[in-house]
């Protein structure tokens, strides 16, 4: 007979279960290794267009992603709007297909099993034809929104420093967005030859009616000036702005917007001044802003106090700690499905790679505090930017 100490530690039930158990632990494991690591990005015919495999995905679809001109003038602005209007408006009747706005592109959802056979041009074709019909009465409307928008003092701050980028007069439209060739971007759960060769297919007789797809960049901002407006209310509003693009931009700026967004907030919690941070590094061009506003006059000399005080109060902590916030963004990020797509769409976009966390870890390791307040200093230096001011009158 076999007493309660004598009882072997693991019954035959269990010794049945440990295969089972030990087979999740090492797929959970993978699986998790796997949402760490790079995607594996494949390059196909017709040029732009990509293939990823990811066992994770839900539905398998694929992502047609247009440049969009950044509405950087008041104009432009107003046409964009009206555009996303009729986009939206659009696809109601394309229940198939979504659709995902950035400040420079748009990218169309549109699921694997609604494509096959051919159908891709025929569905696009309608579709760009439904937002045709429809752009006209979403411009008025927009026209309507967009006035009482500019209304406001932080849009009327940034309308004058986007109408200081030079050199970039790209005409906002729905023929501008569709002129050029989509950036395809296949996602499956397997390889399968047969379905990629079709559905390649379909995406080259889509582009073949296209001009090449155009990603040169603009001029910077002009000449830094300063701009003085007034108002007839009350407060005080003041800016530094800088033009900025997408393709320049690094981790350094990463890391040194997360540092100085910390630093304006406990700088400013304690007082009557309320700031802003505006970081829209776009293709071919966008850029950043720094909005102050308080209800007292601002001082001589604001932007060099700031940068004293920055650089006395920043510390090495800090660094590692926003260090180790982004990593864990990252991570997330690589292991969301929906997200990873959006991060290998937007590393295709802008051609930059789309890195493992461990990558993006290393690269944050070699930032040094130094670098950071160069960078911050570049940001809040006024003959680098174009300065505005508005006041009561």
């Amino acid at each position: 007979m076999t007493t309660k100490e004598d009882a072997p530690l693991f019954n035959r039930s269990y010794l049945k279960l440990m295969p089972v158990l030990v087979g999740a632990v090492i797929l959970w494991l993978s699986l998790s290794n796997q949402s760490d690591k790079a995607p594996k990005i494949e390059t196909l015919t017709p040029n732009h267009t990509y293939l990823v495999v990811h066992k994770q995905t839900t539905v398998p679809a694929l992502h047609l992603t247009y440049a969009v001109a950044p509405g950087l003038s008041y104009q432009q602005a107003e046409y964009r709007h009206a555009i996303q209007h009729a986009f939206n408006q659009a696809l109601g009747n394309y229940p198939a297909i979504s659709a995902y706005w950035f400040d420079d592109r748009v990218t169309l959802h549109i699921p694997v099993s609604r494509i096959r056979s051919g159908s891709l041009p025929k569905l696009i074709d309608a579709f760009i034809t439904d937002v045709f019909d429809l752009y006209p009465n979403a411009l008025k409307r927009a026209a309507a929104e967009h006035y009482l928008d500019q209304n406001e003092q932080q849009a009327q701050a940034l309308l004058n420093l986007t109408q200081q980028i030079a050199g970039y007069r790209s005409t906002v439209s729905v023929q501008q967005i569709f002129s050029q060739p989509p950036l395809a971007l296949l996602e499956l759960t397997s390889r399968d030859k047969k379905l990629t060769q079709d559905i390649t297919q379909q995406i080259a007789a889509l582009s073949s009616r296209h001009a090449s797809l155009d990603t040169q960049d603009a001029s910077s901002l002009s000449t830094p000036s300063s701009i003085h407006l007034t108002h007839r209310g009350t407060g005080y509003l003041y800016m530094l702005g800088q033009a900025a693009r997408a393709n320049t931009m690094d981790d350094t700026d990463l890391v040194a917007s997360h540092l100085l967004g910390q630093q304006l907030a406990t700088l400013t919690s304690n007082s009557d001044t309320q700031f802003r941070l505006v970081q829209k590094p776009l293709r071919p061009i966008g850029y950043r802003a720094l909005l102050l506003q308080k209800d007292s006059p601002f001082k001589a000399g604001l932007e060099d106090r700031l940068k004293a005080t920055i650089e006395q109060t920043l510390t090495n902590e800090q660094l590692d700690t926003t260090r180790t916030l982004l990593v864990q963004q990252y991570r997330d990020q690589l292991a969301d499905s929906q997200s990873r797509i959006a991060l290998i769409n937007q590393g295709l976009f802008y051609n930059r790679p789309t890195v493992s966390a461990d990558q993006f870890r290393d690269t944050l390791d070699d930032i040094t505090l130094a670098q950071v307040i160069t960078r911050i200093n570049e940001w809040l230096d006024p003959n680098r930017s174009l300065t505005l001011l508005i006041e009561p009158l």
